[in-house]
């Protein structure tokens, strides 16, 4: 990614509005469909995570329509032991349903791991809730070179991202003796289990082994036009409008400085076809993470 314009290649995120990227065309970064991510040993638990996400709960349409018809009679001022009656029989057949909604809608998944397994978690989980600490933290949806790097800041390559978090939490619909690292990545979800990583989106879930997991971290220099991460480690400066010196373009009245900052991405991947770029404020961490992951 060499940039045509002055001093080493450069990444710029999108703002909004935008200021910069005149002639940038981004291409989409994104997964499979998770149904499309399967390893072989998932597949059993796959179907049952994927038949729970996918039912019908019945408990929301009782309480609805029990509420219509208690609203109804009493409009039409039914008698009150009819109400009394209609009431009645709406209570149980919610308390009914939503037992049904429990009992059929729910998945159990249940982690009795051994020293050795427990301790190799909990290290994942610990360098991965590091991400939880850094100031700056975003999920990079798409990206692309620019040529046009003189009306660009002097970057050479583009990005779309949204700002994300990481959560300690368990997927919908299922009942589990853990909570685990998560991470949103626009429609999807990112959920660290000791065995495996699982995917949700609204398609329904896949899964993919640590050792099918192809992780990566890099270094970006990247030029912050929006509010700069307390964490942030500033390696240099720039112009929203620069010459072929890399100085301020002097043509531009409303030129102004923007600091160049060393951020951290982490690529985790696929041959199955997951693809998702994260970025933060602290490259030490993505790198602790993908070596933690390599590791297995």
């Amino acid at each position: 990614r060499q940039s045509p314009g002055p001093g080493p290649a450069l990444q710029q995120g999108q703002s909004q509005p935008p200021l910069l990227f005149q002639s940038a065309n981004l291409q989409e970064i994104r997964s499979a469909d998770a149904t499309l991510i399967a390893d072989s040993s998932a597949g059993q638990l796959l179907q049952e995570l994927n038949r729970v996400k996918r039912r019908f709960e019945l408990f929301p349409v009782v309480l609805v329509a029990a509420f219509a018809v208690i609203a109804t009679l009493w409009f039409i001022d039914s008698h009150i032991s009819i109400l009394v009656l209609i009431a009645s029989i709406s209570v149980a057949l919610a308390l009914w349903t939503r037992h049904l909604d429990v009992t059929n809608g729910t998945a159990i998944l249940h982690y009795a791991l051994e020293a050795d397994a427990a301790k190799t978690y909990s290290g994942l989980v610990t360098v991965i809730q590091q991400l939880s600490s850094c100031m700056g933290l975003w999920h990079i949806e798409a990206s692309g070179s620019t040529t046009d790097w003189k009306r660009n800041a002097g970057v050479n390559r583009i990005l779309r991202r949204s700002p994300t978090q990481l959560l300690l939490s368990k997927p919908p619909r299922v009942q589990c003796n853990l909570v685990v690292p998560t991470l949103k990545a626009g429609n999807r979800t990112l959920y660290f289990f000791p065995d495996r990583l699982l995917i949700y989106d609204p398609t329904g879930v896949g899964a993919v082994q640590y050792n099918q997991l192809q992780p990566q971290a890099t270094q970006t220099r990247f030029v912050e036009d929006g509010p700069v991460p307390s964490d942030a480690q500033q390696v240099g400066t720039t112009w929203r409008f620069v010459n072929k010196q890399g100085g301020p373009d002097r043509r531009f009245n409303n030129n102004r400085q923007l600091p160049i900052l060393l951020y951290g991405d982490l690529l985790l991947r696929s041959s199955t076809g997951l693809n998702e770029v994260f970025q933060c404020s602290r490259p030490t961490i993505s790198t602790g993470i993908a070596e933690t992951l390599l590791r297995g």
